[in-house]
């Protein structure tokens, strides 16, 4: 757990599954909610396609880490889309508590 919260900071506690999980877990709520902001109907109807291209623009959320977020598939056996789809049913999830 603790290595969890040191990796945020410091690569070298990236040793395990859990920690490169909370790494780009991070990095991808960060895009999906500020994608969310930018659309009138906030995170409903999301679409993993709509945020692939926010990805992809370097002006868009420019403090994401988006090479976190690539690393899923290497680090965590997911491909970017299905990563991508579980944080956006994440944040729909919770979409009510955090106003998205």
């Amino acid at each position: 757990m603790v290595h969890g919260v040191l990796a945020h900071a410091h690569p070298e506690y990236q040793r395990d599954r859990m920690s490169k999980a909370i790494v780009a877990a991070d990095a991808v709520a960060g895009l999906l909610v500020a994608a969310a902001l930018v659309r009138p109907e906030r995170s409903v109807g999301m679409k993993v396609s709509s945020v692939k291209k926010k990805l992809k623009e370097k002006a868009f959320a420019p403090g994401v880490n988006r090479e976190e977020i690539g690393l899923a598939e290497t680090n965590l056996g997911l491909s970017l889309d299905e990563f991508i789809g579980l944080g956006i049913e994440g944040v729909q999830e919770v979409a009510g508590e955090i106003g998205l």
